[in-house]
């Protein structure tokens, strides 16, 4: 079910949640292929989608640095604190999702595209 939320909540609001590492691991586990299993689009899409979001996840150090910037990223609602704005690029290569510009500093992917 967590790997289902993070996957619509990219859908329907473009954001990535913050999930603790223990929990990403268990999605991990599974693997996208199994959870995205008759999702309601195409399964190979949702599948890359949810790939794309866990590699990013992967990329990210939960460090006192990073949370810390989610906070600062979040003084006007308390929610934001777990969330942070996403895109996907799709060509070639494959599916890559990729961060808000601010956080470039974590040397994640990032597109200048999301604010």
């Amino acid at each position: 079910m967590a790997a289902v939320v993070l996957l619509e909540a990219f859908r329907t609001r473009r954001v990535l949640r913050r999930y603790p590492p223990r929990l990403l691991g268990w999605i991990h586990s599974v693997g996208p292929s199994n959870i995205c299993v008759n999702a309601a689009d195409s399964e190979s899409e949702a599948t890359a989608i949810l790939g794309a979001l866990l590699d990013l996840w992967d990329q990210f150090s939960d460090t006192k640095a990073s949370r810390q910037r989610f906070r600062t990223r979040s003084t006007d609602r308390q929610d934001r604190e777990n969330w942070i704005w996403a895109a996907l690029e799709v060509d070639d290569d494959g599916t890559r999702a990729k961060v808000a510009k601010d956080l470039r500093l974590f040397d994640l992917p990032y597109t200048a595209d999301i604010l």
